[in-house]
């Protein structure tokens, strides 16, 4: 079975889901960590919903722009290139994103989602892979 383009971008996606929830259990696991045990349950409910809701939809955001770059590429001789552009663009929005969070900039995430959004829609319509 051959691999086409828009399976690159929903495997990329698919794979940003994982890695969110991933994050989110080993997040929620590290923080609860000597907690009063009704502090860790109410805390970690908060928290789950907090990163499950935006968390989950960052992450498509991040990895969907990955796999759409990477579906850009036509052949093998350009392929490292796009590679290297998805991810490095990948990794550098979540950088921005966890940089935003952890300096206290909170409204930013608004922004960035719908940014985000728009970014994402952009990427898929240049790309015109818009059903996948």
């Amino acid at each position: 079975m051959k691999l086409i383009k828009t399976d690159i971008i929903a495997f990329s996606i698919l794979s940003g889901i994982g890695f969110a929830f991933f994050e989110n259990i080993v997040y929620l696991i590290s923080s609860i960590k000597g907690e009063d045990f009704l502090v860790a349950i109410t805390g970690g409910i908060s928290l789950l919903i907090a990163r499950g809701l935006i968390g989950f939809l960052m992450h498509i955001i991040f990895t969907g722009s990955i796999g759409t770059i990477q579906s850009f590429y036509n052949n093998k001789k350009n392929m490292l290139i796009f590679l290297s552009l998805g991810v490095f663009t990948g990794v550098s929005l979540h950088y921005t994103y966890d940089i935003l969070l952890s300096k206290g900039f909170g409204f930013v995430i608004i922004i960035f989602l719908i940014l985000g959004y728009f970014y994402s829609t952009f990427l898929f319509y240049k790309s015109d892979r818009l059903y996948i």
